[in-house]
């Protein structure tokens, strides 16, 4: 096998589904795609590795990286439909994670054992979380759930108790819907999310503001234009008509 198409209408793809073929082992170290699939990393991951997974992918797949305790941060795309079983397991340096709005399922074990992981975002886009999706992950202190549906999540009992600890930061409007829906009742602290949550969860990443060749203008959310980026949400508009939100944390 040194080619294969995989349509559209593919969900998720099990770990290790190409390996032992030509498809898979002519390839060069490094993170592996076969067609819109991320299918895994090839090789040793370096130390302090971050992860900008490209555009276009629609699938993470099962085990893609799992192991890879060098990866300390992955950036997934607005195209990325899934995220596959155990797909970020044991990645014990992955301190952060951006998972956009465009993702509907968290498959089973996906950041189980991520020791690093300090709290987790979880769009709006999102209707169901496979069990032990965040299982052992003993530094998560926060979750941001922004899902006004709330997501079904096949989580036993027991794992959950072991995570009640954490704040779960969830729509003030939906509070009580989760407050009283299994497993998410079982979580000891609910928060409502705040303005500042919300902000930023819509904002661009600072990282990507500048356009090469286009000039641009910051605006305060009160109209004020300013030089440099402000604390809070900032409005970027551009000489070619592009316009994008960018939250500042506060210091």
């Amino acid at each position: 096998m040194t080619s294969v198409s995989i349509p559209n209408s593919v969900t998720s793809i099990g770990e290790n589904a190409f390996h032992g073929t030509p498809l898979y082992d002519n390839q060069n170290d490094g993170l592996v795609y076969i067609g819109n699939v991320a299918y895994g990393y090839k090789g040793t991951m370096p130390s302090n590795t971050s992860v900008n997974i490209k555009e276009g992918t629609r699938l993470i797949c099962d085990g893609a990286f799992s192991g890879c305790s060098g990866l300390t941060s992955v950036s997934i795309p607005n195209s990325v439909t899934s995220i596959g079983q155990e797909a970020f397991s044991y990645c014990s340096g992955l301190t952060s994670v951006s998972i956009p709005n465009s993702v509907t399922s968290i498959d089973y074990g996906a950041f189980s054992y991520c020791s690093g992981l300090t709290s987790v975002s979880i769009p709006n886009s999102v209707t169901s979380i496979g069990g032990s999706a965040f299982y052992k992950c003993s530094g998560l202190k926060d979750i941001y759930c922004y899902a006004d549906v709330v997501p079904k999540w096949s989580e036993d009992s027991k794992t959950i108790n072991g995570m009640k600890d954490i704040i779960l930061h969830v729509p003030y409007e939906s509070l009580s819907h989760y407050a009283t829906s299994e497993p998410w009742r079982n979580f000891k602290n609910f928060i409502p999310l705040t303005q500042e949550d919300i902000a930023r969860y819509e904002s661009t990443d600072i990282s990507s503001v500048s356009v090469e060749g286009e000039s641009y203008h910051i605006y305060t959310t009160d109209g004020r234009t300013v030089d440099v980026l402000q604390e809070g949400v900032n409005i970027i508009r551009y000489s070619n008509g592009q316009a994008k939100k960018v939250y500042v944390p506060f210091k």
